[in-house]
């Protein structure tokens, strides 16, 4: 067996010999072959072109009767001795190669093939076939023939028969499969308001269905025992401020007194000064006549006697300066006593006014820590004012102003603003055929808009309880004592909020519950298999205990 090799192919791209027609310079050509990385030609017999020269040409495809055609910038790669032309493409566009792959493609998988020069898909007939439409047979019966009356009843019966059978199913399906209520309304969580003290309501700061804030004033109670501490308090503080008052009057008459003694004081020390200056300079004249009189007894020009008495009179001077030191020194004492709080009044020493500063001071003080109890009680009985735990409002208030009340007692239910559901009150019998987890449809006629739920919570004896006597009353079977709440699961909280407002009225379908007399059967025989079980179960026990 021979075994040829053959020459590896340089070519990146796909080559096919699919008809395409090429315009150079006026002339067109039929294309060899052709691919996206360019063409040959045959018949070539242009000799202005050599290998390396470029030119602009013109492609046109034939396809299924349309020609697709773009302009090309090509070089020549070689011109064979055989008139065969081999270019290769120098820039094209994304939407021209596009267009070729897609071609390409379609005629390697064989989706497409060339017929008479043509590119069609395979799909597509190859013959010409006649759009001139087959005569109807019904166009060549007379009109007068074609039965219109029975079309007409045919179509109205059908159609009143639909109509009534729908009406028939829904009246059907709302009346025995379904509960419908319209008693329906959205809600928020309810929270009790209870008394903080003993005492008495003086004031309801808002009114009923009022939107209010976290921390506004809801209701004020007064508790008698801190309001009479109140007064007690205010009074004392009076008091002391009267007593304080005169004190203080006491110690400006005080400090006037000794400002009197002071004055007074200062004067005999200034007066006492200028004696003692002077006895000063009579001790020195008379010491000088001593000394005068000393020198000439010796010489005898005088006697004895004048000598004593200018002795005498010196001694006698003496005296009275200290005398007149002893007075300065004490006034002196006496005016550091003043400024002490103390004066002499010539018997005994007087003054108060550092006792009054004492007291004073002691006043001030018991003003202050009066005032400060003052405080601590008005902040108590701020602690009764009732403020709001939450955004919401006021639903019910149990007591009214001037009601008195204990501490813990209910006086006021308060509604928040917050996570919302559907409240729907039921009566007695409509309650039974509710289960938890059941889906409901709630319509709400002021926004036109239906969404999903899901019973949440069943309460039966809503409305048997009398919330101020905390006991059952008896209601009338038809009055829709019981309430269901609903989940909305359509939206989250921020959307309950702000699109479904408390008190927002609401027509609610409980889903697949039997009601009229097909839900009374089905009750019945549900009662009557569960109390035949019962029975059973009962029977079997006692056979088991005599075995």
């Amino acid at each position: 067996m021979k075994i040829t090799r053959e020459k590896p192919s340089q070519r990146r791209h796909h080559r096919v010999n699919a008809s395409l027609m090429i315009d150079i310079n006026g002339k067109k050509y039929q294309a060899r072959d052709w691919g996206l990385g360019g063409f040959a030609l045959d018949d070539w017999q242009d000799t202005s072109l050599q290998a390396g020269a470029t030119f602009s040409c013109s492609f046109c495809l034939p396809f299924q009767g349309f020609e697709i055609s773009f302009d090309v910038q090509a070089e020549v790669v070689r011109i064979s001795d055989k008139q065969i032309l081999a270019a290769k493409f120098l820039a094209l566009d994304d939407r021209h190669r596009e267009i070729m792959s897609y071609f390409i493609e379609e005629l390697i998988c064989g989706t497409m093939t060339s017929v008479d020069d043509i590119i069609m898909r395979i799909d597509s007939p190859v013959t010409p076939v006649s759009t001139k439409p087959d005569p109807s047979p019904i166009a060549e019966i007379p009109k007068r023939r074609w039965p219109l009356k029975l079309i007409f009843m045919t179509t109205l019966y059908m159609s009143v028969g639909m109509a009534l059978l729908v009406y028939i199913v829904f009246t059907v399906y709302t009346n025995y499969f379904s509960l419908e209520v319209d008693s329906g309304v959205v809600a928020a969580p309810i929270e009790k308001i209870v008394s903080t003290t003993d005492g008495q309501i003086v004031k309801v700061a808002i009114q009923i269905n009022e939107m209010v804030v976290e921390g506004d004033r809801l209701i004020t109670i007064e508790d008698a025992r801190v309001e009479l501490e109140i007064e007690f308090a205010k009074i004392e503080i009076e008091r002391i401020r009267s007593e304080l008052e005169q004190k203080q009057k006491e110690l400006t008459i005080e400090r006037d007194k000794l400002d009197d003694y002071r004055y007074v004081t200062l004067n005999k020390i200034d007066e006492l000064t200028t004696n003692i200056n002077s006895l000063n300079k009579r001790r020195q004249y008379a010491q000088k006549n001593v000394d005068r009189c000393s020198k000439l007894i010796i010489n005898n020009l005088i006697t004895e006697r004048e000598l004593d008495n200018a002795e005498s009179v010196l001694v006698e001077i003496e005296g009275e300066l200290d005398i007149a030191k002893l007075e300065s020194e004490k006034y002196r004492t006496l005016l550091k006593k003043i400024n002490f709080g103390r004066y002499f009044t010539g018997e005994r020493f007087e003054g108060v006014s550092r006792e009054l500063e004492a007291e004073v001071s002691r006043l001030k003080e018991e003003v202050a820590l009066t005032m400060r109890e003052l405080v601590i009680l008005y902040e108590h009985r701020e602690r009764f004012t009732i403020r709001a735990p939450s955004n919401g409002r006021l639903l019910v208030m149990l007591k009214t102003d001037g009601s008195s009340t204990k501490r813990g007692e209910t006086i006021a239910l308060f509604e928040r603003d917050e996570n919302r559901v559907i409240e729907v009150y039921l009566t007695q019998k409509e309650v039974v055929d509710i289960k938890m987890g059941n889906k409901a449809r709630v319509y709400f006629p002021s926004k036109d808009i239906v969404i999903n739920t899901q019973v949440k919570t069943i309460d039966r004896t809503e409305g048997y309880i009398d919330e101020i006597q905390s006991r059952y009353n008896w209601r009338d079977t038809e009055d829709r004592t019981a309430k269901v709440t609903l989940q909305i699961l359509d939206y989250n909280d921020e959307e309950i909020r702000q699109q479904f407002t408390p008190g927002l009225p609401a027509v609610v379908v409980f889903l697949s519950t039997p009601t009229g007399i097909i839900g009374d059967f089905m009750h019945s025989l549900r009662s009557h298999t569960g109390k035949a079980e019962v029975i059973k179960r009962t029977a079997q026990e006692i056979n088991g205990i005599f075995l």
